[in-house]
């Protein structure tokens, strides 16, 4: 995964993959519809858990998305619209890093689809997983031991503690994280991003 930039003076982002780079909320959705004859949309997804979007319990989502970590929908996951230009740009001035908590088992799958959309942007793809066997490690984590000073991410739970730890945090607007205010993100010292070309006017 490495590219041709190695410098060291380059500042260090984390950018979270799912629902950052690829729209994975999206897949989702089409996958769940199709198979399960579910109608929702993306405005429907609130939450993380998706046991509540898909009314069942935690044991039978994670079946699921098992399932679908091994369907043409997760194959065929899109990037989000003006991420590849965006990050084009902002390779000639920052040191960029893919960090996912996607699970151990779709390593290989996660590598070769950031090599295809987005090829020789990212120095390397990190793992820290949230769900499924393996170790524990928090982004927060991953973040402290790569020297990353800046990270972008749809979750707020990893923003907060990123925060706390001085780095600098962008919220990436999504459903379900758009009950929190510009005075709470604010006092967290959070800046939420509605799309790539805002962080483009942030960060270039």
């Amino acid at each position: 995964m490495h590219n041709s930039y190695n410098s060291p003076m380059k500042i260090k982002i984390a950018i979270d993959n799912d629902d950052t780079l690829l729209d994975f909320n999206e897949a989702v959705r089409l996958f769940h519809n199709k198979n399960y004859g579910t109608n929702y949309e993306s405005q429907d997804v609130i939450t993380f858990d998706l046991e509540r979007v898909w009314n069942c319990d935690s044991v039978e989502a994670y079946r699921r998305i098992d399932e679908f970590w091994h369907s043409d929908y997760f194959e065929n996951m899109q990037p989000l619209p003006g991420a590849f230009e965006a990050l084009n740009k902002l390779k000639t001035k920052y040191e960029l890093y893919v960090l996912t908590a996607r699970p151990e088992e779709v390593v290989i799958e996660t590598k070769l689809a950031i090599k295809k959309h987005f090829p020789d942007l990212f120095k390397d793809v990190h793992f820290a997983p949230a769900f499924g066997p393996g170790i524990r490690k928090t982004k927060v984590e991953v973040c402290k031991e790569l020297g990353i000073e800046i990270i972008i991410d749809d979750g707020m739970h990893n923003l907060e503690l990123c925060a706390k730890e001085g780095i600098k945090s962008y919220l990436f607007n999504a459903p379900w994280n758009e009950q929190y205010d510009k005075v709470e993100l604010s006092k967290s010292g959070i800046i939420r991003i509605n799309n790539w070309q805002e962080i483009m006017r942030e960060l270039l």
